[in-house]
C-alpha cells in the first residue's frame, strides 16, 4: 500500500487467525510492515515474545480486516492528547512518588525541552501538564473519547501496569478507554511503554512491544506532522508508518539528552539525576512513557 503524495510504501500484514500466525516468523517482521493481530494472537505468550524480539515496534490489535483498519482516514486536525508534566509535583505523580525536588528538577527541565520541541503540534494538541488543573485530567481525557467527533485519537502517556497516569495524580485504565472508544467507533493510538503486556481482550487499537522514550515519541509525532504537511498522510497506515519512522530515527541518534536513574531489582533504590549526552550504544534510563 502507498499513501498519497510521497508516502513510502509499506506492507499490510494481516495476522488475525492462527494459521496466518503459524506460517509467519514474527521475529522477522520489519519496520516497513504494518501488522494487525487479533485478540486470539495476543493471548499467545509465544506470539508476544516473538513480537518483542522483532523490529515491529508498533502494531494494531483488531478483529477487523487489516486493510479496513489501516485504511481508516486520518487528518491533521485529529486530537492529540499528551501527558507531560511541567513541575516537580507532576513528575512525582507520573514517575516516582519518592522523588525529592532536587532530583526531579532535571526531569522537569527535560520535559519542558520536549514540550518546546512539540510546539508545531500546538494547534491540535491538548497538553495535560499542570499538577493542579481546574478540572481533573482523567475527566478531560475520557471526554475526548466520548465526544464522538473523531475516529482516531492519539495519546502520549506514561502507564503503570496498564494504568495511564497524569500530572495531577489521576489515572485512567486502558480498559476504560476500550469501553468508550469501542462504543463510539474510535481507534485509540496509545503511545506508551509495553502496552503489549497490559491490554485486555476487548481492546482494539495501537500496541507497543517495548519501552518508548519520550524524546523518540516526540520525533515520531513531528515526523507524522511532516507527512501531513506534505499531503503524504491520509490513512492510519500512513500515520503509523510516519510515527514508527520518527521513533526509529530518534532512537538511533548517536547523542541525545538522558537522565541517569539507578535502580535495583526493578524498583528505584537511588535516583541520581545527571543531565548528560549519552551514546545510544550505552544503556539509557531516560524516563519512558
Amino acid at each position: 500500500m502507498k499513501g498519497a503524495g510521497s508516502a513510502p510504501t509499506y506492507e499490510i500484514v494481516d495476522l488475525r487467525d492462527r494459521t496466518a500466525v503459524a506460517k509467519r516468523d514474527l521475529k522477522s517482521l520489519k519496520h516497513t510492515e504494518m501488522v494487525v493481530l487479533s485478540d486470539d494472537a495476543f493471548s499467545n505468550e509465544t506470539v508476544k515474545r516473538e513480537l518483542r524480539e522483532s523490529s515491529a515496534l508498533l502494531c494494531l490489535k483488531s478483529d477487523k480486516p487489516a486493510a479496513e483498519v489501516l485504511k481508516k482516514s486520518v487528518s491533521p486536525s485529529q486530537p492529540l492528547l499528551i501527558a507531560i508534566p511541567n513541575d516537580f509535583v507532576g513528575v512525582r505523580n507520573l514517575y516516582w512518588s519518592s522523588l525529592d525536588a532536587l532530583s526531579a528538577q532535571p526531569i522537569v527541565d527535560q520535559m519542558k525541552r520536549i514540550r518546546a520541541d512539540l510546539a508545531p503540534l500546538d494547534k491540535r494538541a491538548t497538553y495535560f501538564s499542570d499538577s493542579r488543573p481546574d478540572r481533573p485530567y482523567r475527566d478531560q481525557f475520557l471526554d475526548a473519547f466520548r465526544a464522538e467527533k473523531y475516529r482516531v485519537i492519539t495519546v502520549v502517556c506514561h502507564n503503570d501496569g496498564g494504568k495511564i497516569k497524569f500530572p495531577d495524580g489521576t489515572t485512567v485504565d486502558l480498559s476504560e478507554i476500550t469501553a468508550i472508544a469501542g462504543k463510539n467507533g474510535v481507534l485509540p493510538i496509545v503511545l506508551s511503554c509495553n502496552t503489549l503486556d497490559h491490554i485486555g481482550p476487548n481492546y482494539d487499537g495501537l500496541v507497543s512491544t517495548r519501552a518508548l522514550d519520550f524524546e523518540d515519541i516526540a520525533s515520531g509525532l513531528l515526523e507524522a506532522d511532516r507527512f501531513f504537511k506534505e499531503g503524504s498522510c491520509r490513512y492510519v497506515g500512513d500515520y503509523l508508518y510516519a510515527i514508527d519512522t520518527g521513533i526509529k530515527t530518534g532512537s538511533e541518534s548517536q547523542r541525545r539528552l538522558g537522565i541517569a536513574i539507578k535502580s535495583v531489582g526493578g524498583g528505584v533504590a537511588a535516583i541520581c539525576p545527571i543531565v548528560m549526552f549519552q551514546s545510544r550504544s550505552e544503556p539509557t534510563s531516560t524516563p519512558n512513557k
